[in-house]
């Protein structure tokens, strides 16, 4: 029933357009995708979300006006332990093995989905399409959220260990060298700037300004909003290293604003560069985890490098930023958090260490 389903309705959604076996459902959801979300790359997350949810109510057998915030929560318990025909590998939406769920989702990736429900809902009213929404105030993200502490992330040693590894690459061909270099700059700027890999991926070297003798980098960010990552000295002599290795001159050197330059280079041509794209710096990221986590004698640390992303580094940079002791306010300002209380979940990852700290090294 669940591949009759998805056969029937997944071809509107991927072509963004109604047919004729669209139901009203489809048809106001197709709709709100087509005109509601502008980024290419929110448009596929929050297509999978809200398809992912259409087949849930007609699996159910409920609708948008129908469906009750009873059913909202049994969605939640269902995303949580999805049965096993809706789960199946990694696959793009468009491939024909694709399934709802890997596995169940995580209590972050469940937040995330009810609070993209609630805003189709929201607006789903506001249109007049349906009178009042099923995610009411009595059921908000928090009330099924545990406020725990950041776990994905590394420690500084551990981080250390990716870095060296990378540094040890072998360098037998001219593309070995360049993924090394690459990687290396990567690997800094995902720890120095805790920059989000699309920002990275999409930046250019003109986005590098200075103010006041300081070195910034300009992004857009989540949402569509414009931010400022800081590039502390370190920072910037890795940038000129990685400058050099193309034949740049120093960025305070340079003379023109290198407009079509990307900041992560994929490759040098005739024409210029090519810049990478942001799912390229994610598997490159998987790839060098995984190999080390192969030949690593630390069995845990083995299981950690399985699970790391770009993200972790994001977790991790913050962290660091605690750990030395940076005012938690402007780990906000840097992590361009919207709340505090996010921020101060790296606080207590910082806590958890110095309690293990004492616990092995201050022993009477």
């Amino acid at each position: 029933m669940l591949n009759q389903i998805i056969n029937q309705i997944k071809p509107s959604f991927l072509a963004n357009c109604v047919n004729s076996d669209s139901d009203q459902d489809a048809i106001e959801i197709i709709y709100w995708l087509r005109f509601r979300i502008s980024q290419p790359n929110t448009y596929t997350t929050y297509r999978v979300v809200v398809f992912r949810f259409y087949l849930w109510m007609r699996y159910r057998g409920v609708t948008l006006k129908t469906i009750s915030n009873k059913e909202i929560s049994d969605y939640i318990a269902f995303m949580h332990n999805p049965p096993f025909d809706w789960c199946g590998s990694r696959h793009h939406f468009s491939h024909p093995e694709w399934k709802p769920f890997r596995s169940k989702l995580s209590q972050s990736s469940i937040r995330f989905n009810i609070q993209l429900l609630k805003q189709l809902f929201n607006d789903l009213i506001e249109s007049e399409y349906l009178k009042k929404s099923p995610i009411k105030s009595n059921l908000k993200p928090s009330s099924f959220i545990t406020n725990s502490p950041i776990q994905k992330c590394l420690t500084l040693a551990e981080f250390k260990d990716i870095y060296s590894y990378i540094n040890q690459l072998p360098e037998r061909y001219a593309s070995e060298v360049n993924f090394k270099v690459r990687m290396e700059w990567v690997l800094f700027l995902l720890i120095y700037t805790a920059g989000r890999r699309t920002e990275i991926a999409n930046a250019k070297m003109s986005d590098l300004f200075f103010r006041h003798g300081k070195l910034w980098l300009k992004v857009i960010g989540k949402g569509n909003k414009y931010g400022e990552l800081a590039i502390v000295p370190n920072l910037e002599e890795a940038l000129d290293k990685y400058r050099a290795f193309y034949g740049l001159p120093t960025i305070r050197s340079r003379v023109d604003l290198e407009i079509e330059i990307p900041l992560v280079i994929k490759s040098k041509c005739d024409d210029g560069f090519l810049g990478i794209h942001s799912a390229t710096i994610w598997y490159n990221i998987k790839n060098v985890c995984n190999r080390l986590a192969a030949i690593t004698t630390d069995k845990a640390f083995s299981e950690k490098l399985k699970k790391v992303s770009t993200h972790w580094f994001r977790h991790t940079s913050a962290t660091l930023q605690v750990d030395a002791g940076i005012d938690i306010r402007v780990v906000q300002q840097m992590m361009r958090h919207k709340s505090i209380e996010t921020t101060m979940k790296y606080q207590h990852v910082a806590k958890d260490r110095q309690h293990d700290e004492m616990a092995a090294k201050f022993i009477i």
